[in-house]
């Protein structure tokens, strides 16, 4: 063999060898994962489906300003006031989803905020649930909102 290809050759097996090693650690560390977490792993999607068909519906309704504004029939007030109902819609997701990982931070397995009209939401997945707690999540929400919003919550056991 040639003295210059025996490095490229060695590079390529030890390339190979890495690549067997990596595979092989990933799925005994997936395996070792999935016996310890099987418990945990339900209570992180109690909200994903909620979560999912807010998504979609917000989608459709960006959609449908996307395709007024795309059709070029509309003034550029009215293209102005329905891209600010876009971004409104933007806002009201970051908003909903800042409220949950601070609502989290306090300690909460699973949060799901929604903003409907005038009401603001909160499902909170816990076993317990405190008057003075309900008054912190309480806060946090007109704190984040406005204060003309209803707060409303709902918890719901970790063990059902």
């Amino acid at each position: 063999m040639l003295k210059k290809n025996k490095l490229p050759l060695f590079l390529l097996a030890l390339v190979v060898m890495l690549s067997v090693y990596y595979i092989n650690d990933t799925k005994a560390n997936n395996k070792n994962n999935e016996t310890q977490n099987t418990s945990g792993s339900i209570k992180y999607h109690t909200y994903a489906e909620s979560r999912l068909e807010v998504m979609k519906n917000r989608t459709k309704d960006i959609e449908g300003y996307e395709a007024v504004v795309a059709s070029g029939e509309l003034s550029s007030t009215e293209v102005e006031n329905t891209l600010l109902k876009v971004d409104a819609i933007y806002k009201l997701n970051y908003s909903e989803v800042a409220l949950e990982n601070e609502i989290i931070a306090l300690g909460y397995d699973d949060v799901f905020v929604y903003v409907n009209e005038d009401k603001v939401n909160i499902d909170i997945l816990t076993d317990t649930f405190s008057q003075t707690e309900f008054i912190n999540v309480a806060l946090l929400s007109k704190a984040k909102f406005d204060t003309n919003y209803i707060v409303t919550i709902h918890t719901t056991a970790l063990s059902s």
